[in-house]
């Protein structure tokens, strides 16, 4: 992400400030029934950014942090279009189905990847070069089953782009994050 702009930054993206309310734990009305399991998937997404972050950036805090007053502020605008095409996105309306066929054209190569390289590609950096915070079991057992997690993510967009999909509902019975839908947000 440095290459791409030396002080790179999840807060540029178009989505965040409702995405840092959930992370922070200010939930809207409709998941109020799911409030503890939503706040377990944000508490391992902050984790695993953590770990991330410490291996990546071992120097700094963040990009963002280590680049700080070097006189590079730009509009938020510009900020947004650099995070977009760093992520190959193009924001515009669309069905759910389109959405859904873009989720699984990046699953698709995402596995392929998996399959060729592995999670620890031999020409990166080791798997024994893992910050502590990627080391707990839990991250660890979402690593042995990262191609099964993606099959249900896309199991999942696949059923939720149907019109006759519906809403998260509080009474529906919580499944283990390991045996659901897969979706941790890492």
């Amino acid at each position: 992400m440095a290459p791409h702009h030396p002080a790179f930054s999840g807060a540029w993206a178009r989505d965040y400030g409702p995405v840092r309310a959930l992370l922070r734990g200010r939930l809207p009305e409709a998941w109020v029934g799911w409030a503890d399991v939503l706040l377990d998937e944000c508490a391992l997404n902050d984790a695993v950014h953590e770990g991330i972050a410490a291996k990546l950036v071992p120097d700094a805090p963040s990009l963002l942090q280590s680049a700080a007053g070097d006189g590079r502020a730009l509009p938020r605008d510009v900020r947004a279009v650099l995070f977009d095409t760093y992520f190959l996105t193009l924001r515009a309306p669309c069905s759910p189905a389109e959405v859904a066929a873009q989720l699984l054209r990046r699953i698709r190569v995402v596995r392929d990847d998996l399959a060729a390289n592995g999670l620890y590609p031999a020409a990166a950096s080791s798997r024994a070069e893992k910050p502590d915070a990627l080391r707990t079991a839990r991250v660890e057992e979402i690593e042995r089953t990262v191609p099964r997690l993606l099959g249900r993510i896309a199991r999942d967009c696949v059923r939720l782009s149907t019109p006759e999909a519906r809403a998260p509902s509080p009474t529906r019975a919580y499944e283990h994050p390991l045996e659901g839908s897969g979706s941790h947000g890492t």
